[in-house]
């Protein structure tokens, strides 16, 4: 598989040119959503830097759901290791840190927008499901996160000089069937958006359910599973369980 890229530049990481793109764009993409809701310049600006800083701290989350996954924990010292410096990490930590955190962050800094609260919320989640597609293009770029042994239909299988999953064998698709999922839903977002529909529940509830289907596909040799569930997929019902709980109590 194409790992590097050729830059006038030099070479770069094929993954980390498309992580890259999807944070740029997706960044660039939800000022100017916020902006159009939020209708002031210096506001916007503010939320807009809140909602980053949420995100940049979800990395803590995301390293924890990969580490407890592998079961990289014997103490409290070696808990307080996986959240800091645990070099893997799994997006739905951070989506979980965005749909918990932020909305009490936002009650709490911009009182006088809370009305508007669910309309910043779908954006957010915009950027996310954004944000994922382009994740998990890197990893298909970089031959990362791929499925376990499968040889049906559209099954994954590289060229190239390569070994392992994917290379050797043939695998899952798990990384398009979770980039295909998300472009779907960020289509699905934007016509919610534009008919002023809620579209963070109906976020929370499919991103958790593709993940957790996701995970079946993935190979889990050296992982932690518990009840034939791993951590990932536990944190994936949490997202569902969040997203229908609301969905309930909106509806009632």
């Amino acid at each position: 598989m194409c790992k590097l890229l050729q830059m006038p530049w030099g070479e770069v990481s094929a993954y980390d040119f498309w992580i890259n793109v999807g944070s740029v764009t997706g960044a660039i993409g939800l000022l100017i959503s916020m902006y159009a809701l939020i209708k002031d310049k210096k506001d916007t600006l503010l939320i807009y830097l809140s909602m980053f800083v949420v995100i940049c701290l979800g990395a803590f989350p995301a390293r924890a759901v990969r580490g407890l996954t592998h079961g990289n924990v014997e103490d409290f010292r070696g808990l307080l290791e996986l959240f800091i410096t645990y070099p893997g990490s799994h997006f739905i930590g951070r989506i979980l840190l965005c749909v918990i955190l932020y909305p009490v962050c936002f009650r709490l800094l911009f009182q006088k927008y809370r009305t508007l609260l669910d309309a910043v919320m779908d954006r957010y989640c915009m950027f996310l499901i954004f944000q994922h597609i382009f994740n998990r293009i890197a990893c298909f770029y970089n031959g990362c996160c791929v499925g376990k042994y499968y040889d049906g239909i559209f099954a994954l299988r590289y060229t190239g000089t390569g070994s392992g999953a994917g290379y050797s064998y043939p695998v899952y698709p798990a990384v398009l069937f979770e980039c295909i999922s998300m472009i779907v839903l960020f289509i699905i977002g934007l016509i919610r958006i534009k008919k002023k529909k809620d579209m963070t529940k109906l976020f929370e509830i499919v991103f958790g359910l593709v993940i957790f289907l996701s995970e079946f596909m993935m190979d889990h040799s050296g992982t932690i599973q518990i009840a034939g569930l791993t951590i990932v997929q536990y944190a994936a019902l949490l997202l569902i369980i969040l997203g229908i709980t609301k969905k309930v109590n909106h509806t009632s």
